[in-house]
């Protein structure tokens, strides 16, 4: 994991004029007052599946492919078990019936001490990682990004692109990622400055950065998506955070 100091950032875009993306404005500045770690890269099929002992990826020939195939929940899980295994508090508490499996965080995603996913906002702040790149770490999207053109229609093994200036790998394409927080369309404009963690509750969670099948505009640093907790399919999966102690 990389190590993210506390800091303060523009998070959003500017009015996006005809493009029709209402949900990244307005722009607004953001204080993250608490240091983090996250992901180098995304969790892989084989991290995955030395914690769970199951790869539920479709490209399951690479074991340094990210994993995907996985829902909000099953990525929360996985956070879950990874903490118990290192003996760190877990950050969320999960349920299973028969094929269900439901998960929710226990506390502020801030104030837990054991793996989770980032929130919108720690995610956005080191994809740009203090610059102002259209993808995390370049203009040139096939320098950092798999992506529908060149992606050979599924994942890539991780850390393949160049990292952002924060060396992070794949924080624009290969998979799009799963973030602690709930969707809404309207969340920045009624976003707290300091440590927001998303509206309180929602239908659906937010995902970030694009994926192997998504186009360029897709896999601009600033593009927000939603998904349902429960939906897996083999363009999301996810990397883990964790709050420095």
């Amino acid at each position: 994991m990389v190590g993210c100091s506390a800091g303060t950032f523009a998070m959003g875009s500017q009015d996006t004029g005809d493009t029709g993306i209402i949900d990244e404005n307005p722009m607004h500045e953001v204080e993250l007052t608490r240091a983090f770690y996250i992901g180098r890269t995304e969790v892989t099929q084989a991290q995955y599946e030395d914690v769970t002992s199951v790869n539920p990826s479709a490209f399951t020939a690479c074991d340094t492919c990210p994993v995907e195939q996985v829902s909000w929940y099953m990525a929360a899980n996985f956070a879950r078990e990874l903490s118990a295994r290192e003996g760190l508090e877990e950050c969320y508490t999960c349920n299973s019936a028969a094929t269900q499996l439901w998960c929710a965080p226990v506390k502020s995603p801030y104030e837990c001490g054991g793996y989770r996913l980032p929130t919108e906002a720690e995610w956005e702040y080191i994809a740009l990682c203090g610059d102002d790149w259209l993808y995390a770490g370049s203009d040139e999207i096939d320098r950092v990004a798999w992506h529908k053109d060149n992606s050979e229609g599924m994942s890539q093994a991780v850390a393949r692109k160049a990292a952002n200036a924060c060396g992070i790998h794949d924080m624009s394409g290969n998979v799009f990622e799963w973030t602690n927080d709930w969707y809404a369309s309207d969340t920045y404009s009624q976003s707290p400055r300091t440590d927001p963690t998303g509206p309180e509750e929602g239908e659906e969670r937010t995902l970030r950065g694009g994926g192997w099948n998504a186009s360029e505009e897709n896999l601009r640093v600033k593009r927000r998506f939603d998904g349902s907790p429960d939906n897996a399919n083999n363009r999301v999966g996810f990397r883990l955070a964790r709050t420095a102690p």
